[in-house]
């Protein structure tokens, strides 16, 4: 416990964090907005992914098509413009 009492940011939130953690709705809420963060990262990287594999599908249906990969991957990129 030494270096919370040295350091006086540290000691602003220990103190802070004894405060929340004795006062139960504000713990709820706490826990609330850390699930609602973890949900959002969860679907953004569920989208990412989804993403991912629909512009690889896309690009490997044109490549089988007879694209060129650079002229593949040019169409793809003015779609995405749109």
């Amino acid at each position: 416990m030494a270096v919370i009492n040295e350091n006086p940011i540290i000691n602003r939130a220990y103190v802070e964090l004894k405060r929340l953690s004795a006062d139960e709705q504000a713990q709820k809420l706490a826990e609330n907005r850390e699930k609602a963060l973890r949900d959002e990262y969860a679907r953004n990287k569920h989208a990412y992914a989804k993403g991912k594999t629909e512009g690889v599908n896309r690009l490997a249906g044109l490549i089988r098509k007879g694209y060129d990969l650079d002229t593949a991957l040019k169409m793809l990129e003015s779609e995405a413009e749109l």
